[in-house]
């Protein structure tokens, strides 16, 4: 017998468990088991979503696991992501898809907001700002307006471009901190017809194409980094 919250074992004839209190159960449930499958295990594979670096790998895998879909993930071959790091990319069965966006989306959002939240500030530092608080989160929300507007007109601009639908860009080319790269580099790939949006998860900014169009924006962003001017 067992505890299902310690998971203490029991001797025959005991019934409850005396630290928990609760009633004993013949057999623990078993964990959770991984549901990732290799690509021709799935019934009908199809792209979640490429371009994923390694942290974000983790969490991905993780939100699929612990939602009981069935996944194949890989690590691309001659891809890299903006920081330089080799790139992930994950393959879903196709009627699980619209789901298995929504639970990655959120798993990435929450770990994004997470990080946002964490105090990175001393004591010491936080007493030696001369600027009221109420005037830095002022000033601050100023900034992440100016940025939002000028994504916002960009991404306005992206709907001409061969009436591309929103849910047609879901791959990743890039990723970052916010500010005005975001909107050079929405404004470079609309210049050569390539459309894309914005998605802001927390302090990062995204760039998100569509597959056919995504090897040929991530060369055109490494080139406008590479020829931008160190901050």
């Amino acid at each position: 017998m067992f505890c299902p919250n310690c998971k203490l074992e029991y001797r025959a004839g005991f019934t409850r468990c005396a630290d928990c209190d609760v009633d004993l159960v013949t057999a623990l449930p078993k964990a959770a088991e991984a549901q990732e499958v290799g690509v021709h295990d799935l019934r009908a594979p199809v792209v979640l979503r490429r371009g994923i670096n390694v942290a974000d790998a983790a969490i991905v895998r993780e939100a699929l696991n612990a939602a009981g879909l069935r996944f194949n993930a890989r690590q691309a071959s001659a891809e890299i992501v903006a920081d330089g790091t080799a790139s992930y990319e994950f393959w879903v069965d196709a009627e699980d898809r619209p789901n298995a966006h929504s639970i990655m989306d959120a798993a990435l959002e929450a770990a994004d907001s997470s990080e946002s939240h964490q105090p990175t500030e001393s004591p010491d530092a936080a007493d030696a700002s001369a600027v009221p608080a109420d005037q830095e989160v002022s000033a601050d929300n100023e900034d992440d307006d100016d940025d939002s507007d000028g994504v916002d007109e960009l991404a306005a601009e992206d709907d001409e471009i061969g009436n591309i639908e929103d849910d047609e860009l879901t791959e990743e080319a890039w990723t970052g901190s916010t500010g005005d790269l975001p909107g050079m580099l929405k404004m470079c790939l609309r210049e050569v017809g390539i459309a894309s949006r914005a998605a802001r998860n927390g302090s990062k900014e995204r760039l998100l194409v569509a597959e056919a169009d995504l090897a040929r924006a991530r060369e055109i962003i490494r080139e406008v980094i590479e020829a931008a001017p160190p901050e």
